[in-house]
């Protein structure tokens, strides 16, 4: 589609690209997926409404303990926030639960349930509530998901950051690149002040290529002034200039739909680039 529709925009979900690149923290570390699983039984354990004896009595430890019932949410399958969630929900009753353990332990040799008899969590459920590096890593994985950007800060003295940038740059080259870097460029307040300059590629020539490639999808036409006029706001000539752009109170968009009847063909492709809404959904 986008082959065949040129003037049509097509970009990403960046909600749903945040989300992949989350996942490939799990990807990368096996002790991390493991904890997420364990969590996630035990989440999926104090939802099901067939141990409603254990959830009745979770409650009640909760409210002697902390004066409220806390629910433990149970994460979808490709929001990283729901995890975050489960993690906090888990976190927050962690004592009951450990309490709740103490007084429900199973026996070493599991045997067949009499009648009359109090019943006892299971084993597996017992040992992930039982386990001091569960909760550690509880805890780990919630203090790099709140908050997602401080993710590489935290690992940044470790191989596994490494690794996660190489999947991010991966996901990063599914996107379409000059777009964003355009949308930097063309903001009177940035220009190339966000850009590496020790990196060949990134220039005005190689972005006045970008925009006359854009232009002619948009607009169907060949340009005739549009390296010109990028020339102007290159050297921050009026109506380019700094004082103009902040009479507009940051609307970028704003300022562009304004200039864009002096500017034939910049204004154009920038008005079209501003113009673009960012949400969950293509």
């Amino acid at each position: 589609m986008r082959i065949s529709n040129r003037s049509i925009i097509f970009l990403p979900c960046f909600a749903h690209q945040i989300n992949l690149c989350v996942g490939e923290i799990f990807k990368e570390s096996t002790e991390f997926k493991i904890t997420v699983d364990r969590g996630i039984r035990l989440a999926t354990y104090f939802n099901n409404s067939n141990h409603k004896f254990f959830i009745g009595h979770l409650q009640n430890q909760q409210y002697e303990t902390y004066k409220k019932h806390i629910a433990i949410s149970v994460p979808g399958e490709t929001r990283w926030n729901s995890l975050y969630n489960m993690c906090v929900s888990l976190l927050k009753t962690q004592q009951a639960l450990q309490i709740l353990a103490i007084n429900f332990k199973p026996p070493i040799v599991e045997t067949r349930h009499q009648q009359g008899e109090t019943p006892t969590l299971p084993r597996e459920i017992f040992e992930i509530i039982d386990s001091s590096t569960f909760w550690d890593q509880i805890t780990l994985i919630n203090e790099i998901l709140d908050p997602y950007c401080k993710l590489l800060n935290l690992l940044q003295y470790d191989t596994l950051a490494k690794r996660i940038i190489g999947r991010l740059e991966k996901r990063w080259k599914d996107w379409e690149q000059p777009l964003l870097l355009l949308s930097y460029l063309l903001h009177p307040e940035y220009r190339m002040n966000q850009f590496n300059n020790t990196i060949s590629s990134v220039n005005y020539s190689a972005f006045g290529k970008w925009l006359m490639y854009y232009y002619r999808a948009w607009s169907e036409k060949k340009p005739k002034c549009i390296l010109r006029e990028f020339d102007d706001f290159w050297l921050a000539k009026y109506p380019f200039d700094l004082e103009s752009y902040r009479q507009f109170d940051n609307d970028i968009w704003h300022y562009w739909c304004y200039i864009s009847v002096s500017t034939n063909e910049l204004g154009f492709v920038a008005c079209r680039i501003f113009g673009i809404c960012i949400n969950q959904l293509l």
